[in-house]
């Protein structure tokens, strides 16, 4: 049997293994940043990971794959900005490397509302769990 220190261990390891294969990307040049801060399905890939989290029933764990996540994500979009990539509260169409900055924020805040509301759903079944038990 594996020890839960090691699975949890992992778990936070594919985050960071998921960051390191990011932030080169968002360091290489401009495009290399376009495709990073455009990635949805690498984006998503953090959301993931902290529904993943909730598998170790413990809402303390949740929260720090959450801000793990979170705080990967926003070291990758300042190396995008670092990059060449431009934020900015109304991008113009003709602007190809220019994002909305309310976009960019959001998704930040989504990630943080993910490991609040699976936080909250452990805390609900880990109640359910302990009154079957009674």
């Amino acid at each position: 049997m594996v020890p839960a220190w090691f699975s949890r261990s992992m778990l936070l390891a594919d985050i960071l293994v998921l960051f390191s294969t990011m932030a080169p990307g968002a360091l290489r040049d401009l495009y290399g940043a376009f495709d990073m801060i455009q990635s949805h399905v690498l984006y998503l890939i953090y959301i993931i990971y902290i529904f993943n989290a909730a598998f170790f029933l413990s809402r303390r764990f949740v929260y720090i794959a959450t801000t793990l996540s979170a705080s990967c994500y926003v070291i990758v979009q300042y190396l995008c900005v670092q990059s060449g990539i431009v934020l900015s509260m109304e991008p113009t169409k003709t602007a190809k490397y220019e994002f909305a900055l309310p976009n960019e924020i959001t998704k930040i805040l989504f990630i943080f509302a993910c490991g609040y509301i699976v936080s909250q759903m452990m805390g609900v079944l880990l109640r359910l769990y302990a009154y079957s038990n009674e």
